[in-house]
């Protein structure tokens, strides 16, 4: 009976062994992949893993092989940094995602390490560490969690903190909560909401207690570094803790109750207000009905209290990704949104856009939002220069120069730190997609479309690449060319589909496509709702003019009304709305649509004049007199006011 039991033993383990090695060896030749298992550690009660401390291994990322080293406190440093600060020493905490740990990247070519060498390089009265704190999947609340429960034992003086356009989400008020929520009316038409008791921590689920288990494991991990099989199984886990059903936090309740609110139509709230702990957080009205950026404005303020308990500065680093590098518009953060933060800000989008315009250097990996050693250096010397110049101390600061950047030597120092990568991907493509680039930025439009002709003749599906091309053909008016790179670009790239679904409709309303523009509108109207994108004033605006082009005054009128609702501060959306008045010999309206604007800039001559204008159709020469005295105080040499008021004037005498 034992033998028997033996035997049946045996061959299920057999079974299983052959049964995995005949999936392992499908998955390498069906769909071969890079390996990239490292042990992870749920230690500081983050939503990101950290490393486990002592792992040392070999690894490749897109193609680069690279060195991890984690040291004793689950950081991939470039030297071990122990809690005890020295004498003389300013220490530098940088947060960060993927991004600052450095994928593909040694650990002599981090962000930390090239920042740390510059300042120790160049300044000599003090010592520096900068401390690399990053973890790969890191957020807000990561940063927050990390600097409660460990960073805050380094004593850092200066902590720096990334933003980017993927930090702004939503998702993150899934794991908010508040012991208290308190709605309070404050008048007829005025809701106070009163929170109390911030919460923020990680769900506990059973897949992630697995995850975590199998990553502490020894057997595990042995079998992980080389094993195709067990790295699907990771990412189908991952997936499904992703994509598992949440309990609701009570943000995402308060959410929907202030929103049933502010639409009830049996009473009718025009303001809530937000508190936490007495201290007034902002307001939302029916134009503006989302907390998000309350609720991340609060977590921000929390992590500057945290900061400002060890006596550290805030520094909040707005990082481009790889397309704003190049030049590329995308949305960004509203700049009101930092505003009430005791926090500096280095905004390095600009900076960085610039230095890749004069030098066709690869900062990123083709593709993909990770720094080349080039990258990190270039941030590297932003930061620093940032910091002499407004953080640190006078005695120090003044005795440094900023790192210029026009400098050949230093541009090729620059370029030297991607000689090691640069041999093990051919960049040729790449490279020319960069030259393209350049020559866009720089205006060279002609030689900038041969070379992007060139380019989409080997990269047929770079949808970047389509989409330049589309915007320089728009730009030189060619529009049916601009026409069929958008259309590309919309039908097939996700993460481009509302930026060319604009351009599209906008290239439609120049070929005078009326129909096909106002449908396309409409589509871009429709994803952003479904995406819960509240900026799409710019597509109401949009839409507006299709109308008013098709000769739709009623459609017009209602897609203008909605820019200016959205955006009550866009001097275009009450301008187009006044003109459609104006055009339409709705003169009283225009009137009330141009008083908006020049509420908004009362020195616009322009308006001031097209006001008046309305006003002598209505007859009201008083008020219309009043418009044109204002134009010439502000611009006394107006040939069209002075004739107008002197008309005006013959005409009261006779």
């Amino acid at each position: 009976m034992f033998r028997k039991i033996s035997f049946s033993l045996i061959y299920t383990i057999l079974s299983i062994i052959l049964v995995f090695s005949f999936l392992e060896v499908s998955l390498r030749h069906l769909s071969p992949k890079e390996i990239s298992w490292v042990p992870l550690v749920n230690k500081f009660g983050t939503f990101a893993s950290y490393r486990k401390t002592g792992y040392k291994a070999k690894q490749k990322y897109a193609g680069i092989p690279y060195t991890i080293e984690i040291d004793e406190n689950n950081l991939r440093n470039f030297k071990n940094i122990p809690y005890k600060k020295p004498k003389n020493t300013i220490r530098i905490l940088s947060l960060g995602d993927s991004l600052f740990e450095g994928p593909g990247l040694e650990k002599n070519e981090l962000f930390s390490y090239f920042l740390n060498r510059e300042l120790e390089n160049n300044i000599s009265d003090v010592n520096f560490e900068v401390i690399n704190g990053a973890a790969n999947g890191s957020f807000l609340l990561d940063y927050y969690l990390y600097l409660k429960n460990e960073g805050h034992k380094f004593l850092p003086d200066i902590v720096l903190i990334p933003w980017s356009k993927y930090d702004f989400d939503e998702k993150a008020l899934n794991f908010i909560n508040f012991n208290s929520i308190r709605f309070q009316k404050t008048g007829t038409k005025n809701i106070r909401v009163d929170l109390e008791g911030l919460k923020v921590e990680p769900p506990k689920s059973f897949i992630k207690l697995l995850m975590t288990k199998l990553n502490e494991s020894y057997v595990y991990g042995l079998f992980s570094k080389n094993s195709q099989l067990l790295e699907k199984f990771r990412y189908r886990l991952n997936n499904l803790y992703k994509d598992r059903k949440r309990e609701e936090s009570n943000v995402k309740t308060l959410q929907k109750k202030i929103i049933k609110n502010l639409n009830s139509s049996k009473e009718t709230i025009k303001k809530v207000s937000i508190f936490f702990n007495n201290e007034h957080l902002g307001d939302l009205s029916k134009d503006s009905q989302n907390i998000s950026p309350i609720i991340l404005n609060l977590i921000f303020k929390s992590t500057v209290d945290i900061i400002q308990k060890f006596g550290a500065q805030l520094i909040i680093i707005e990082m481009p990704d790889d397309e704003e590098a190049l030049g590329v518009q995308t949305f960004r953060i509203p700049t009101d949104f930092f505003s009430q933060l005791d926090a500096k800000r280095l905004n390095l989008i600009q900076k960085t856009a610039e230095f890749q315009k004069r030098n066709i250097i690869p900062l990123y990996i083709p593709g993909d939002f990770h720094w080349t050693p080039a990258g990190s250096y270039l941030t590297a010397i932003l930061t620093f220069n940032y910091l002499v110049e407004n953080v640190l101390p006078p005695n120090i600061s003044k005795q440094t120069r900023p790192i210029d950047l026009k400098n050949i030597k230093f541009v090729q120092k620059i370029r030297s730190a991607n000689e090691r990568i640069l041999k093990y991907k051919d960049w040729s493509q790449y490279l020319l997609y960069l030259k393209a680039n350049s020559l866009r930025n720089q205006r060279k439009y002609n030689q900038a479309i041969l070379i992007f002709e060139k380019y989409l003749e080997i990269s047929k599906n770079d949808y970047y690449a389509h989409y330049k091309l589309g915007l320089i053909y728009f730009r030189k008016k060619y529009f049916a060319k601009a026409e069929n790179h958008f259309l590309k670009v919309a039908e097939s790239s996700k993460r481009l589909k509302l930026k060319s679904l604009f351009k599209l409709g906008q290239t439609y309303d120049e070929l005078e496509k009326y129909s096909k523009a106002i449908k396309t509108f409409k589509e871009l109207i429709k994803e952003c709702e479904n995406l819960n994108i509240t900026s799409s004033y710019e597509a109401y605006n949009a839409l507006g003019l299709a109308y008013r082009d098709l000769n739709d005054f009623e459609n017009a009128e209602i897609s203008f009304k909605k820019a200016t609702k959205m955006n009550p501060k866009s001097i275009s959306y009450w301008q187009n709305l006044g003109n459609l008045y104006f055009d339409n010999k709705k003169f009283r309206q225009s009137i009330l649509a141009y008083k908006n604007l020049i509420n908004l800039d009362s020195t616009n001559v322009k308006i001031l004049t097209i006001t008046g204008l309305a006003y002598l159709q209505m007859y009201e020469v008083k008020s219309a007199k009043e418009m044109f005295e204002k134009v010439l105080q502000i611009q006394p040499t107006n040939k069209m006011a002075r004739a107008i008021l002197s008309q005006l004037t013959n005409q009261t005498a006779q």
